[in-house]
């Protein structure tokens, strides 16, 4: 499970010791120690494949990548990246897994499979100037993640997004692809299913940033409301453009962006409550928010209530696709009364920061 920043020391040991491994075990066909993506070395900016090789196979010689790329909603929620773009980086693997993608993930598989048969010569895009080196790799590679490369061949008009969609979803393809490409003012994406990185708590950061004993700055609970408004904006007319199409995936796309796009708004208000109340404490000014907090508290619960009895049916045990909704809005409540308990004492952080409901904070 080695990871992009790790030394030359810890690869050439994990890769002869999976080497050993392979060795004395009894069985050898179709067998392959799988390593975690890896790129470039962060010391020599030399590409990683060839050190897990070694210079003439002493290290190990069969084996096989295992890229957590994104669209995940852990390291991307982009309902649609570029990451498979960067597969040539794996050459000399026997095998490569792509792990990204989530219950919209049907676009994502396609181009996955473009990109794992046709690394370097796709009939569509390829990507001509390589960046070189450590650094210069991650920069791109994030920015793809992002989805600030946004190539015509794959996104414009004709592009292998469009093509992608009318092979999957037929008669009604151009607005499904047009939900796949819409994108914010800071490239938010819309959030057709509630987790953690989909409410930006996480990005290789599951600790939810903007919870109220944790002080953001102005900038920073600027950029949270910017975000979320951008998200509500973007919910609000991918519903507008998927409502009423009778294409079953579409349906539903459009039913989990109707079931979500509440949680959106709700956490919305409270960032922009955040806002006032801290700047109240920082400019030692009245407070005046406790029956907006009161209101904002009665919303989360007839959420929460609404979900219980709406008989929406998960696609795994953990939730699936529509996952952590309990737990967002106890979350939610927590932090309101919190908030109000601050109000109370006149302390900015309270007595008890955790004195909700009695249930654990699920962070």
């Amino acid at each position: 499970y080695m990871w992009y920043h790790i030394d030359d020391d810890m690869v050439e040991k994990a890769s002869k010791f999976w080497k050993a491994v392979r060795n004395y075990s009894k069985v050898k066909e179709n067998v392959f120690p799988t390593f975690r993506e890896l790129y470039y070395n962060r010391n020599d900016n030399k590409c990683r494949i060839p050190d897990i090789i070694g210079k003439n196979g002493e290290n190990i010689e069969n084996f096989a990548i295992v890229n957590f790329n994104g669209s995940d909603g852990f390291y991307s929620d982009k309902l649609f990246f570029t990451g498979s773009v960067f597969n040539y980086m794996f050459e000399s693997a026997d095998v490569i897994l792509g792990c990204n993608g989530n219950y919209f993930q049907e676009p994502m598989q396609i181009f996955n499979s473009e990109y794992m048969w046709n690394s370097e010569n796709s009939a569509f895009y390829n990507l001509k100037d390589r960046p070189i080196g450590y650094d210069a790799f991650l920069e791109l590679y994030f920015d793809a993640q992002k989805t600030k490369v946004r190539p015509d061949e794959i996104y414009g008009k004709n592009g292998f997004l469009d093509i992608i969609c009318q092979k999957l979803y037929g008669a009604e393809w151009e607005k499904i692809a047009e939900y796949f490409k819409l994108c914010g003012e800071n490239f938010e994406c819309p959030t057709p299913y509630v987790c953690n990185k989909e409410l930006g708590m996480a990005g290789n950061d599951v600790y939810l940033k903007y919870r109220w004993e944790n002080e953001l700055t102005k900038d920073e609970i600027k950029a949270y409301i910017s975000t979320f408004s951008e998200t509500k904006r973007l919910n609000e007319l991918s519903i507008s453009l998927l409502k009423g199409l009778e294409n079953p995936d579409i349906q539903s796309y459009c039913s989990m962006l109707e079931a979500s796009s509440p949680f959106v708004s709700l956490w919305l208000e409270y960032l922009k409550l955040y806002d006032k109340i801290n700047s109240a404490f920082t400019e030692k000014t009245e407070f005046n928010m406790v029956s907006e907090l009161e209101e904002l508290y009665k919303k989360a619960d007839a959420l929460l209530e609404t979900y219980e009895n709406s008989g929406i049916e998960t696609v795994d045990i953990m939730k699936g696709a529509f996952s952590r909704y309990e737990e967002l809005l106890i979350t939610l409540k927590q932090n309101l009364a919190l908030m109000k308990k601050s109000i109370e004492e006149n302390s900015r952080i309270p007595s008890n920061e955790n004195a909700t409901d009695g249930k654990e904070i699920w962070w």
